[in-house]
Formats: C-alpha cells, structure tokens, sequence
C-alpha cells in the first residue's frame, strides 16, 4: 500500500493542477490545440514527457487489484501507451487528434471536472491512513 500512496500522492496534484488549468483556460485551449497541429515536435516531447512517469507506474505498481490502488495502474498503463503513441504516430496523429478534441471541446469543461474529482480522490487515499 505504500507503493500506492506514493505513486497517487504525486498524481493526485498532477491531476488536479491539469483539470484547473484546462477549467481556468477553456477560451485558450483551441489555440492550444492549434499549436499543436502546426508543431507535432511538441506532441512528440509532451509524448515523452508522459510516457517516463507511465513506464515509472507501469514497473512499480502493476498491480490488478479490487480498490481504488488499480486506479493508479491503470493511470500508469494509460499515459505509457499514450505516450508511445504521442512519439511513434506523432506526425500522423496530429491532425485526427486536434479533429477529435475539437468535436469534444463541448465536453471539455465536465471532463476537466473529472479530473480534478479523480486528482481529489487520489490525493486523499494518498493522505488517508490505513
């Protein structure tokens, strides 16, 4: 369980800092996004910048367990494979994935909500003893 605090003490923050910032940026993100299209080498670095703390997760706490601790495994296989993702496909997903988070940008407000819930969630099951 140790493993598991630690891990969702440090992703718990991460996940609330992102759902703020998308929440405190809503009117910013298309150019955000716009940016991306037009420069895949940051799709690239954010790709392994996301991947090295999945791979981290992924190799200390793969573990498939009933309890809210498999949501730090899946956290972790989760931002691995979007990762190698993000580096392999880079160029050839910029464009489809801008496309895609442009017809969900309706949903990016609940979905930022989300994240800031689930970063909650972590960060007190971090904190919590027991």
């Amino acid at each position: 369980m140790g493993t598991s605090k630690l891990i969702a003490g440090l992703l718990g923050p991460l996940l609330v800092l992102s759902g703020v910032m998308v929440l405190a940026n809503l009117d910013l993100l298309p150019r955000l996004v716009e940016d991306f299209r037009t420069t895949p080498t940051l799709v690239v670095l954010a790709g392994y910048l996301t991947f090295i703390p999945g791979l981290a997760i992924v190799r200390f706490h793969n573990r498939w367990c009933a309890g809210w601790p498999v949501l730090v495994t899946i956290s972790g296989w989760v931002l691995t494979i979007v990762g190698v993702l993000r580096v392999v496909l880079a160029y050839r997903l910029v464009d489809p994935a801008t496309d895609i988070v442009q017809q969900l940008w309706p949903a990016m407000g609940p979905l930022a909500m989300l994240e800031v819930a689930l970063g909650v969630f972590l960060s007190y099951q971090s904190l919590r003893r027991g």
